[in-house]
């Protein structure tokens, strides 16, 4: 099926279409990771949300490299 004329396809959704402020939600939960340790939570969470590979990751490698120097730091 075609897009309708604000470029919402039903068979292939984003996040923005079936989420309000999903772009708001993300940036605070990639931000969330940046915390050492508990932050893999969000990190996780994201993953089977995000189709783009670098942005799905990104949460969960930040939070891994923030960790491991928190960690060695410590």
């Amino acid at each position: 099926m075609a897009k309708d004329w604000k470029g919402f396809d039903p068979k292939n959704p984003t996040a923005s279409d079936l989420i309000p402020f999903a772009g708001v939600i993300y940036f605070f939960l990639h931000l969330w990771s940046f915390f050492p340790l508990f932050g893999i939570i969000p990190a996780v969470l994201v993953i089977p949300f995000n189709k783009n590979k670098f942005l799905k990751y990104l949460p969960l490698v930040t939070n891994l490299s923030v960790s491991t120097v928190y960690l060695l730091y410590k």
